[in-house]
């Protein structure tokens, strides 16, 4: 019994080893996400193109507001998993993809429930064409969902990001960024989380 619970424990190690995690703060923001690569364990997928992950933020009241712009009295926690698939564009250094995730938050007010969403959208990635100099990306995302995709009390949810990543050291990223992310109910919308941020990615 012992060997078995030895050899999962291993294995988990493992497969976490072949991913990605990434974390990103600002003065009162913190963001952690995980990312599994699985063509890493799947010979049926090609590596690099097929993603599930996790985020977790924990976003301050500071950067939020009522669609009035009023500060918000206090904010639940963000989570989400995610799927996308991505390709890149004929040897052009672009990659684009395409995901979706279940999003999962809330806004401590009296008339207000957990707030969740599975929106739709499009990543991109473009490394910049630079000779003799540590690797850069530029990078974009656009995640929408109407109130089709939204539950119970939830009428939408939009999230945008940008930023720029720099490869300062093998498998090691520095990136910096900035998000909007807005939650929208029935009985009215908020801006959940408009920074921006910095933070560091490991590729393993």
């Amino acid at each position: 019994m012992l060997r078995k619970i030895l050899y999962f424990a291993l294995s988990s190690v493992s497969l976490f080893a072949m991913h990605t995690a990434e974390l990103n703060i600002n003065d009162v923001d913190l963001e952690v996400g995980v990312k599994l690569d699985i063509g890493q364990y799947n010979e049926n997928i090609e590596p690099d193109t097929t993603f599930i992950g996790v985020t977790f933020i924990n976003a301050n009241e500071e950067y939020s507001k009522d669609v009035g712009g009023n500060a918000i009295p206090k904010l639940g926690k963000y989570f989400n998993v995610s799927f996308l698939v991505k390709q890149e564009i004929k040897n052009s250094g672009l990659k684009v993809g395409l995901g979706t995730k279940a999003i999962f938050t809330s806004i401590d007010k009296p008339d207000l429930g957990l707030f969740s969403a599975i929106p739709l959208g499009v990543e991109c990635e473009y490394q910049l064409p630079l000779k003799n100099a540590i690797p850069i990306w530029l990078n974009a995302q656009v995640y929408y969902a109407p109130k089709s995709l939204s539950l119970s009390d939830s009428k939408s949810y939009f999230e945008y990001r940008v930023g720029v990543n720099f490869e300062v050291i093998q498998r090691g990223t520095l990136f910096l960024g900035f998000r909007n992310i807005e939650v929208n109910y029935d009985s009215g919308d908020y801006l959940f989380n408009k920074a921006s941020y910095f933070g560091l990615k490991f590729n393993f």
